[in-house]
């Protein structure tokens, strides 16, 4: 595992993977919403503008359109920011796609504050997780970076059924590299640490391991997991690598409530585990529209404000 390198862009993974599969994939079509540059489809719209479909500000139409395509042995892609494609299309998603159980792939840009680079509030989406966990026959993942977003996809090509992606914009920060092999349904285990556990998804993987650098340094273990399969979720897992440390924290660039760290709530009331766990995300109320460095400083989710909040609550 390497941490330390050049960024690289969530969304070039789903560009890189498209141009890939535009020639080894004969049936896979890309619906696309609005802003075509900044989701990555470009290169795929012009080397195979046979099988790309561009809806404009018609994403409940697009979403539709997608189980058309889906019936007729397409396998459909559908792209659009996250805050569009999963509440404004909601109804859509519901009874077209999941009553259904058809395989279609919704690719959902820049959640939570990785919109804040390109536009204003409008855009973030701190609620998707939550929105879609609650669909029957959805699968939700969320890739740590480019790798492991481009692993996503190809899993996402082989396997059958709805399934939710969500890629951060922007520059993400590089956790994993090309040898990277994405186990179905698995929470990893970065790092070893029985002191605490950071069960941490998405673009926050890699602000964890630096925390767990600044606890290192002063003599406690924490260990970070990268639960990039959110639904369905690693119960197993989640509570093998819980019970190994003292406490828990989940850290998602997502609301507090309705996301990982309900999630992993859920399984220890299930399962009748008594361990603290400290949930950070995005607080109960809307943000602003500002530069996404200020917004995730002002909230605390920053490196700086995660291991503030893990301090105070140690």
């Amino acid at each position: 595992m390497s941490y330390d390198v050049d960024n690289e862009n969530m969304i070039k993974a789903f560009s890189d993977f498209l141009a890939d599969s535009g020639r080894k994939i004969p049936n896979i079509v890309v619906l696309n919403s609005d802003f075509s540059k900044d989701m990555g489809v470009g290169i795929f719209a012009k080397n195979f503008s046979d099988r790309f479909f561009h809806f404009g500000l018609g994403v409940n139409n697009m979403v539709s359109a997608s189980a058309g395509f889906a019936v007729s042995k397409k396998l459909a892609f559908v792209s659009s920011f996250s805050s569009y494609l999963t509440s404004k299309c909601y109804d859509q998603i519901k009874n077209d796609i999941c009553f259904q159980n058809l395989n279609i792939k919704l690719i959902g840009h820049f959640y939570g504050f990785s919109s804040a680079e390109i536009d204003n509030v409008a855009y973030q989406s701190f609620d998707d997780i939550a929105l879609m966990s609650v669909l029957p026959n959805m699968k939700i993942l969320c890739p740590a970076d480019y790798y492991e977003a481009y692993a996503m996809l190809n899993f996402m090509s082989r396997d059958f059924g709805p399934t939710y992606l969500r890629l951060a914009g922007g520059k993400s920060d590089v956790v994993f590299d090309e040898k990277y092999n994405f186990e179905f349904g698995k929470a990893i285990k970065l790092r070893e640490g029985k002191d605490l556990c950071i069960f941490a998804t998405g673009d926050m993987v890699y602000p964890a391991l630096k925390v767990a650098d600044k606890f290192l340094a002063e003599g406690i273990a924490v260990g970070v997991v990268n639960v990039g399969y959110l639904k369905p979720i690693d119960e197993e897992g989640i509570l093998k690598h819980s019970v190994e440390s003292q406490m828990c924290v989940s850290l998602e660039d997502h609301g507090v409530i309705g996301g990982l760290g309900s999630a992993i709530a859920q399984i220890f009331q299930k399962n009748g585990i008594n361990k603290k766990l400290q949930i950070i995300g995005m607080e109960d109320k809307f943000p602003e529209s500002a530069r996404r460095k200020d917004l995730l400083k002002k909230y605390g989710l920053d490196e700086d404000g995660v291991y503030a909040k893990i301090k105070g609550m140690m």
